[in-house]
């Protein structure tokens, strides 16, 4: 499973269909439907319903939806919390020092 595919995925709920998404995306329709498809399959449920009037989530899709959600929210944590460390924003420091003996 990719973030991608999660993406695509909370793309598509958002804009009500597939071809929205894609829109919002800049990327080809098909793309945004092979990857819903291959992440249907990989966790072996349908996500959507599809009509001919859009989609609309399953009761499995919008189970995978509060957790696609939190897990595109953790992603985006680490990957700011990455940034700001490689940057000094964040991180450790240890200081030591000497002192001269008392007289």
């Amino acid at each position: 499973m990719r973030t991608a595919e999660l993406r695509y995925f909370l793309a598509s709920v958002e804009a009500g269909s597939f071809g929205k998404a894609a829109s919002s995306l800049q990327l080809r329709v098909s793309t945004v439907s092979r990857a819903i498809a291959r992440l249907e399959d990989q966790l072996g449920v349908a996500l959507f319903e599809r009509t001919s009037s859009g989609i609309k989530l399953t009761t499995a899709g919008r189970i995978a939806l509060r957790c696609v959600r939190r897990v595109l929210c953790e992603t985006n944590a680490l990957t700011e919390t990455l940034d700001r460390s490689s940057f000094g924003e964040i991180g450790e420091v240890h200081l030591g020092f000497h002192l001269p003996p008392l007289e």
